[in-house]
């Protein structure tokens, strides 16, 4: 049995370790993504979206497609190297959309914080 979690993403776009309440994204020294220096808004997001899309999972839908990103909030940056974990929180249920409170922490200090907004497959 597959253990993958329900998201469409596979290498080089699949960003997240699974775990817990939320899941953790490694971002390794010499990622492509970041190029050396700091990691580039457009990662975070996915890696956020990739993180909400499994809290909709969870909710009996199919991950899902993003669809909005209100009130992104990046107060420290995000470098090769580090670990993340990633929070979310179901908001809200609007029919097939999700609203999704998301937050990023880095050794206990929040890094970035966001709601998304989804269309998931399936669910209640």
């Amino acid at each position: 049995m597959d253990a993958r979690p329900p998201l469409p993403h596979r290498y080089p776009f699949e960003m997240l370790d699974p775990g817990g309440s939320g899941a953790r994204v490694r971002l390794s020294a010499d990622d492509a993504r970041s190029r050396g220096g700091p990691v580039p808004p457009w990662a975070l997001v996915e890696a956020l979206a990739q993180a909400a899309g499994l809290a909709c999972a969870g909710e009996g839908a199919s991950g899902g497609s993003l669809v909005q990103v209100n009130r992104l909030r990046w107060p420290r940056p995000v470098l090769p190297g580090e670990t993340l974990d990633l929070c979310c929180t179901l908001v809200r249920q609007m029919g097939p959309l999700r609203r999704v409170r998301v937050a990023v922490r880095r050794e206990g200090r929040l890094v970035a914080t966001a709601v998304l907004t989804l269309r998931v497959e399936g669910g209640a």
